[in-house]
């Protein structure tokens, strides 16, 4: 890797709870015995995904599994994993396995942070989906941002609609998606050696439910 450095999921999530940023319940685990233990106490079904700073693509690379539903799941999927996690490299680095709670769906948001040689950090945020692989569907600021600079990058989405509420689904939490915004931008404030910060994805949920982080990636220098 170069001198650029990349943190652990369970890293980035203790950043996002330090500003009070919802996270998905989760627990990082070193052996099987202690994943079992903790999957008692988070409740099935889960997410297990592989403890690494050598591996981004954790998919890509068979290093998650969804919808693990008991003991002996999680056993196999345990194997499975690190067995995958191994055949990336000679050198890299394993520190265990992370337990998440399989989290309820809410409309699929992305939200983010990227470092700009010229302007500095640029606060984005854009729906997921189609509305980003396709239409490039993205509201973009110079941070720092205020709660009415944020409402008014959600309101810019081409996709607004779909947070609004379309075809009787709810409206969604937008107040807190753009408290979320906010706290994104005071994160970088507070760590400006962080070039790049991703909340992907961000469940938002119908106005009053909040909003939930599911998975995260932070780079810094």
């Amino acid at each position: 890797m170069s001198d650029q450095k990349y943190l652990t999921e369970t890293e980035v999530y203790k950043i996002l709870e330090e500003k009070d940023i919802k996270v998905s319940e989760y627990s990082s685990c070193e052996n099987k015995e202690q994943a079992k233990a903790e999957a008692a106490k988070l409740g099935y079904p889960l997410v297990m995904k592989i403890v690494s700073p050598d591996i981004l693509h954790k998919t890509d690379a068979g290093c998650v599994v969804l919808n693990v539903a008991s003991d002996n799941d999680l056993e196999k999927s345990w194997e499975n994993i690190m067995q995958n996690a191994q055949n990336q490299g000679d050198n890299i680095e394993i520190r265990g396995i992370l337990l998440q709670k399989m989290a309820e769906k809410g409309n699929e948001v992305i939200a983010g942070i990227k470092k700009d040689s010229q302007f500095g950090h640029v606060i984005l945020c854009g729906l997921g989906g189609i509305f980003v692989e396709v239409l490039k569907d993205v509201a973009l600021r110079l941070v720092p941002v205020d709660k009415t600079e944020a409402v008014k990058m959600i309101r810019e989405l081409k996709g607004f609609k779909v947070l609004e509420g379309v075809r009787g689904s709810k409206e969604s939490d937008i107040d807190e998606l753009a408290n979320v915004l906010v706290k994104l931008s005071e994160i970088v404030e507070r760590y400006p050696h962080i070039e790049e910060l991703d909340i992907n994805p961000l469940f938002v949920y119908e106005k009053g439910k909040s909003v939930l982080a599911v998975d995260g990636l932070i780079k810094c220098s």
